[in-house]
């Protein structure tokens, strides 16, 4: 849990498009892809793999 806070507040200090935390919680499709990869992630080393790998697809035809 704690990346997840470290990646919003990075994504709040290093994208000056971004003013609000709610405006970066909506629109950043890095931010998306980063906690996509994180869930992901955790799934594999859960050994649900296939759904590791299908929640990695679908994460990444909706982040691009």
């Amino acid at each position: 849990m704690a990346h997840f806070i470290e990646d919003f507040k990075a994504g709040l200090d290093r994208d000056p498009a971004t003013k609000t935390g709610f405006e970066l919680l909506l629109t950043s499709p890095g931010l998306h892809a980063i906690w996509n990869y994180r869930v992901a992630h955790f799934l594999w080393k859960l050994k649900l793999r296939t759904l590791s790998r299908m929640f990695a697809n679908i994460a990444r035809i909706a982040t691009g």
